[in-house]
């Protein structure tokens, strides 16, 4: 591709990690500002998301032409987690609830929900949300390529590689 076509490529790991950071806030606003205790599969979902606010922009400082590679695999685990965590309070007879630690609230309750008493809003629709937009991030940064390096230009990414190679 030409830099024209990859141009987008090159943005969108600015936007994965803006969402990133922006749903670990989120997340740590719930549970340490409102004191909304969060469930097991909660817990998971940041498991997930929480790891992406420190290697996304390590994978862009570094400028990591594979980071979709590793990250892709997070945001889509971390994506079912996040579905089946909203299938599971929208759907309650029809989806058996996860099994919950004895201190932990049950999966199927939603602070959210009965705060904002919008039936459809829940916390888990959020991270679906966050992981649903990183995982298009990096399919367009992966189909892009926009930091390879251009075929007539015969430099590596890194200056020491290059003085081996000569």
């Amino acid at each position: 591709m030409t830099g024209k076509q990859s141009a987008l490529g090159g943005y969108v790991p600015y936007l994965a990690m803006l969402v990133a950071w922006v749903a670990m806030g989120g997340s740590l606003y719930f549970s340490e500002v409102l004191r909304w205790p969060p469930c097991t599969l909660c817990w998971w979902q940041r498991g997930f998301m929480y790891p992406l606010t420190l290697i996304i922009p390590a994978s862009i400082i570094l400028r990591w032409r594979n980071m979709h590679r590793l990250i892709l695999p997070m945001v889509i685990i971390g994506g079912c987690i996040s579905a089946y965590h909203y299938a599971e309070i929208m759907f309650p007879a029809l989806i058996p609830p996860a099994p919950c630690a004895p201190d932990s609230p049950p999966c199927t309750m939603d602070l959210l929900r009965a705060y904002t008493r919008v039936d459809w809003l829940a916390i888990p629709l959020l991270a679906f949300t966050g992981f649903t937009l990183i995982a298009i991030s990096m399919a367009i940064f992966g189909r892009a390529r926009p930091w390879e390096p251009d075929e007539d230009d015969d430099e590596t990414d890194i200056p020491e590689l290059a003085q081996l190679q000569r």
